[in-house]
């Protein structure tokens, strides 16, 4: 990775607007620009934080570009904590791009998805937590998204691993003094009991960062909600009324939907992502089979899955079918019946909740969301002030020190030497470390990065 180039792309999104920006970034950028800036001031005479108003000229031949205004950032104070420009130009896409190629002649490179939020990490101006919450906070839908992700910006995350981090180092520190004076007498159950009271409240308070994992993905990713059934029950029907829209094709002939199709949401400060499947049932049609693994492999990814039937029919092996199917899931299951509107037919065997709708009369839809809700909220969390973590790497990372200090646990209660339970605290301080980018390798860095937009 080479990070000591003066880089630059546009930041704002692309198309005709009323003012588009172009951000650069990296050593004596200020003095490039120069060469394509006309104002009643240099720009390295400046301050930080102020802004210019000129006109960027093509040196090639003194032709004028735009009339704009460049904010100048001095090395330390920035964003990228590098020396750093923002250009702020009429929101034209004819001259967005030529001040690109301007750009491009003095040497200056288009910037990579996320250069710019990387530099900001390597320079120390944000940990990898902060950063991730930057592409969050970017792509945030919903107020909950919003919340959760400005809070790990402002470091709530990175303050509580610095926290873990911290009494990792001081039980480890405990150890190592134990080690080193092996041969002296000391209390050896007394430190032990220490011990395994720190590794203890550590294992505790990783446990309750992960329990809130499920929230904090639902809440950055969406709650994914896959609708499943046999054909005909009106799944599709049911989506387009949930969605508001015509969204899928709706047909009394079976097998009409082969994909699943996706649509989202906003509801109650949540985003939902629902997925329409496939009808269940045996069939020789070879794309309708490919239609139902498809469904089948969107059960596996859902947090919520909605089983609907048609409770003017009565049950059907294809229903039975189903129902045996998910009495494997670990995913909540709703049962719905659809056309409420018509008389019941269909009986369950048992007392499980139901919740009967009419996609098309559009009963009942509120309480399925009221159900979504409920879900969201169900294990207490409070996801406007609870501490959450946002993505599966975190949560791995975190899964991966609790493990090692469960290790270091056992090796306490069983009597074996510091050195056992050292080894075990070292794993857990590195996962630690991890999570917040002290020790993280450049792949990992890249394909993290790389999930940002151009111009972050």
């Amino acid at each position: 990775m080479l990070h000591n180039n003066i880089i630059a792309a546009p930041a704002t999104a692309p198309g005709i607007a009323g003012v588009s920006m172009i951000r650069i970034s990296g050593q004596s950028s200020i003095e490039k620009i120069e060469n394509i800036f006309k104002g009643s001031k240099l720009l390295k005479d400046k301050k930080s934080h102020e802004i210019a108003y000129g006109h960027i000229i093509d040196p090639k031949n003194n032709a004028l570009i735009d009339e704009v205004m460049v904010g100048i950032f001095h090395h330390g104070k920035s964003f990228t904590g590098e020396e750093s420009l923002e250009i702020w130009t009429h929101g034209s896409p004819y001259i967005v791009k030529e001040i690109m190629r301007i750009l491009g002649d003095l040497g200056i490179a288009v910037a990579e998805p996320g250069a710019f939020t990387m530099r900001a990490f390597l320079n120390g101006k944000i940990d990898l937590t902060q950063a991730e919450a930057i592409r969050d906070l970017t792509e945030a839908q919903t107020k909950f998204a919003h919340i959760q992700a400005l809070g790990r910006l402002e470091g709530k995350l990175s303050q509580k691993i610095d926290i873990l981090h911290q009494e990792t180092l001081d039980i480890l520190a405990l150890l190592e003094v134990a080690i080193d004076h092996a041969e002296e007498e000391h209390d050896i159950e007394d430190m032990s009991d220490q011990h395994l009271i720190r590794v203890e409240n550590l294992i505790k308070e990783i446990h309750t960062l992960l329990s809130g994992a499920q929230v904090g993905k639902m809440s950055t990713e969406g709650i994914k909600v896959t609708l499943i059934g046999r054909p005909n029950v009106g799944k599709s029907s049911l989506l387009n009324a949930l969605v508001d829209e015509n969204r899928v094709i709706v047909s009394d002939i079976p097998g009409t939907t082969r994909d699943v199709i996706e649509h989202r949401v906003n509801s109650q400060g949540l985003l939902i992502r629902f997925f329409d499947t496939a009808g269940l049932r045996e069939t020789d049609d070879l794309i309708e089979k490919e239609g139902t693994k498809r469904s089948i492999d969107a059960l596996e990814k859902s947090n919520l899955i909605i089983h609907i039937m048609d409770q003017s029919a009565p049950i059907q092996d294809e229903d039975i079918w189903i129902r045996d199917l998910l009495k494997g899931q670990s995913t909540k299951i709703l049962t719905i019946f659809n056309k409420s509107d018509l008389p019941q037919v269909l009986k369950l065997a048992g007392n499980e909740p139901i919740i009967k709708v009419s996609a098309q009369k559009s009963v009942g839809l509120d309480q399925i969301f009221k159900e979504i809700s409920s879900f969201y909220f169900s294990g207490g969390i409070d996801p406007e002030n609870d501490i959450l973590i946002a993505n599966i790497r975190q949560e791995n990372l975190l899964n991966q020190a609790r493990e090692s200090f469960l290790s270091a646990k056992s090796c306490i209660q069983s009597g074996e030497s510091e050195e056992f339970t050292a080894s075990h605290i070292r794993k857990a301080r590195v996962f630690l470390e991890e999570i917040v980018g002290k020790t993280t390798d450049d792949a990992i860095l890249d394909r993290i990065f790389s999930q940002f937009c151009i111009g972050k």
